[in-house]
């Protein structure tokens, strides 16, 4: 190449710019900034972790364990109060079982003893008209008895007994008069009284040893019995009475 040339080239490249092609720094920071963004969301999300493990209550898994422990505790103690429900309904059967039982013995025990009384009652009777030891008695009241059966009225029992002339017989009439108290006054009822709506003669009597006499008689309402007089009128002879206290026996 020519000399002048050369020079010519030269100049020109002397003078027209150099131009490079560099590539952005923007486009380099943009991964670092991103993964930095990333780590310190991860940063974030282990102190959270770690602040959720270190506030934890103490003892969780004990805590959870009790619980398990208290529901099966609960669920036995359900079954065992439901258990001893039943017994208790059982035991309640039975026992009205033998409350029922136990009145019905009662009931039974008393009944043995009014026969064990009344009996011991007709053997004292035998053995004053007939025994070894009996004495001879003119005629008098041996024993009353009366048995509630209601409404006020009364059945009774009038056992007379006369063993001074076992050859005769004795005859006559019976009244009963009642002593008692009402609306805080004595009071006594007599046997017109004692008979009201019905048959108000004397009870008529006859016999050679003992007779026993029943009837009935009606109480008013209010009135508290306390004594029972029982008169025998025979003819030819005095008014024989004897009173007994108003004991009743259930009818």
């Amino acid at each position: 190449m020519p000399a002048f040339l050369a020079n010519a080239v030269s100049a020109m490249h002397s003078t027209i710019p150099q131009y490079r092609i560099v590539r952005g720094r923007q486009g380099r920071r943009l991964p670092w900034r991103l993964l930095l963004v990333l780590g310190w969301l991860a940063s974030l999300a282990l102190v959270a972790a770690a602040v959720l493990w270190l506030t934890r209550p103490a003892g969780l898994d004990q805590l959870r364990q009790r619980a398990a422990s208290a529901e099966a505790a609960e669920r036995q103690s359900s079954r065992e109060v439901a258990e001893l429900r039943r017994r208790m309904v059982v035991l309640e059967q039975s026992d009205r079982i033998s409350r029922a039982a136990n009145l019905d013995l009662q009931d039974t025990l008393a009944q043995r003893e009014t026969q064990i009384n009344d009996l011991r009652s007709d053997l004292a009777f035998y053995a004053r008209l007939a025994g070894p030891t009996a004495q001879r008695t003119d005629l008098t009241v041996f024993s009353s008895r009366f048995a509630a059966q209601g409404d006020g009225a009364f059945g009774y029992r009038i056992v007379l007994t006369q063993t001074l002339d076992r050859d005769a017989i004795s005859t006559g009439q019976m009244q009963l008069a009642v002593d008692g108290v009402r609306a805080g006054r004595h009071e006594t009822l007599d046997w017109a009284q004692l008979h009201t709506g019905g048959e108000t003669a004397p009870q008529a009597f006859s016999f050679r040893y003992f007779q026993e006499l029943s009837g009935r008689i009606v109480l008013p309402a209010g009135f508290t019995p306390q004594r029972v007089r029982v008169t025998l009128q025979a003819p030819g002879r005095a008014p024989v009475e004897r009173a007994f206290d108003w004991a009743p026996a259930r009818g």
